[in-house]
C-alpha cells in the first residue's frame, strides 16, 4: 500500500504543470498564458493532456516502414484529463490538417517548414520516440502552444491486444465496412474481438471522398465504448492498467510511466466519457489535387483551446 500511494505521489508531481514557476519570463509564460479579445487566460494546471497517435504498421513500433519511415500518425486524438473535477474530453485531429511540419533531412537536421498534411510530421523521426516528439511539438504550436504532458503512439498490432485485454468491444455499426475480418453493414451491432477490432478502426474506402472523416467517427465511437468497458474490467482487476502497459511493449512508444498510471487510474473509474465529451478541431476539408486536406478554422479553434484547457483570470 504503501508503495502504490508513493507511486501516485510520483505521479501527481511529474504530470503536473506548475504555472506559478513560468514567473514572468515571456519565454516561460508562452502556452501557459494566453490574450483572447482583451482577456488574459491562464493553463489549468489540473488538466493533464495525452497526445494519442496511431501509427500505420504492422511491423514493431520501433522498426522502419519499408525500411527507411517510421511511418505515417493516422489517428491523432489528444486525451485531456481535469483531475480536480474527473472531467475527460477528447480532441481528434484528421490526418489531413494542414500545419507547418517540419522537414528533415536523413541525418535528423532541421530543413524547412513546409504546409502539409499533419500525418506526415511522424515520418521525419529517426526513431519512434523522436517522431513522438515532432508529433507532440506540432500539435502544441497548432493548438496555441497548449502544454502537452505526455504522448502514446502504438502500431496496428497493437489493437487486437488493448481490445481483447477488456473482453472485447461493442458496438454499432456506422458506415458499411470491408475488412480482413469480414463485411460490416451500417446499423448493426457487433461485438469486435481480435483483428475486428482493428478492421473497425483502420479500413477506409480511399476512393471515397472524405472517408479519413468517417474513420475518424468510427474511432471516436470506439474510443467511447472501449473506456465503458475498460472501466468495468479495471475494478474487477486494479493491476489491469500495469498488465496492459506491459503487454503492449514492441509495439508501442510513449512516455507515460508505472509512476503516471498509478495516479491516474483510481481518478478516472468514477468518469464517465460521452460523444459529447468529444470534439474535432473545426475545419472543412477541401481536395485541391489528388490529396485531400483539412483546412481549419483558426477563430474557432481558438474559442475550443480556451475552453479545454484555459480559465480566465483578467
Amino acid at each position: 500500500a504503501g508503495g502504490f500511494f508513493y507511486l501516485r505521489a510520483q505521479g501527481e508531481k511529474n504530470l503536473k504543470t506548475n504555472v506559478a514557476a513560468a514567473g514572468n519570463s515571456e519565454t516561460a509564460r508562452e502556452g501557459l498564458y494566453i490574450t483572447h479579445n482583451g482577456k488574459e487566460y491562464q493553463y489549468n494546471e489540473d488538466v493533464i493532456n495525452f497526445l494519442c497517435l496511431g501509427i500505420d504498421k504492422d511491423i514493431p513500433i520501433e522498426e522502419k516502414r519499408f525500411g527507411y519511415s517510421e511511418g505515417l500518425a493516422d489517428a491523432i486524438i489528444l486525451i485531456s484529463i481535469n483531475v480536480e473535477t474527473g472531467q475527460i474530453k477528447l480532441l481528434a485531429i484528421p490526418r489531413d490538417t494542414i500545419v507547418p511540419v517540419k522537414v528533415l533531412d536523413k541525418a535528423g537536421y532541421f530543413l524547412k517548414n513546409a504546409d502539409l498534411q499533419i500525418t506526415l510530421q511522424y515520418m521525419y523521426g529517426e526513431t519512434a520516440a523522436d517522431s513522438c516528439e515532432l508529433m507532440l511539438n506540432t500539435v502544441s504550436d497548432l493548438l496555441y502552444k497548449v502544454p502537452i504532458q505526455r504522448y502514446c503512439s502504438i502500431n496496428f498490432q497493437a489493437i487486437p491486444i488493448l481490445n481483447d485485454a477488456i473482453g472485447g468491444v461493442d458496438v454499432q455499426v456506422l458506415e458499411d465496412i470491408s475488412g480482413a475480418t469480414g463485411n460490416y453493414q451500417t446499423g448493426d451491432t457487433i461485438h469486435l474481438a481480435g483483428n475486428m477490432a482493428l478492421d473497425y478502426v483502420r479500413e477506409r474506402d480511399t476512393n471515397v471522398f472524405g472517408s479519413s472523416m468517417g474513420r475518424l467517427e468510427r474511432q471516436k465511437q470506439y474510443i467511447t465504448n472501449y473506456f465503458a468497458t475498460a472501466k468495468n474490467a479495471v475494478k474487477n482487476d486494479m493491476a489491469l492498467p500495469v498488465t496492459i502497459y506491459q503487454s503492449l511493449q514492441g509495439n508501442m512508444c510513449t512516455n507515460i510511466s508505472v509512476e503516471d498510471i498509478a495516479y491516474l487510474v483510481p481518478k478516472l473509474l468514477d468518469v464517465s466519457l460521452t460523444a459529447e465529451d468529444m470534439t474535432m478541431i473545426p475545419g472543412e476539408i477541401i481536395q485541391p489535387d489528388e490529396h485531400e486536406q483539412y483546412i481549419v478554422n483558426k477563430d474557432q479553434l481558438k474559442e475550443v483551446v480556451l475552453n479545454f484547457f484555459y480559465k480566465e483570470v483578467g
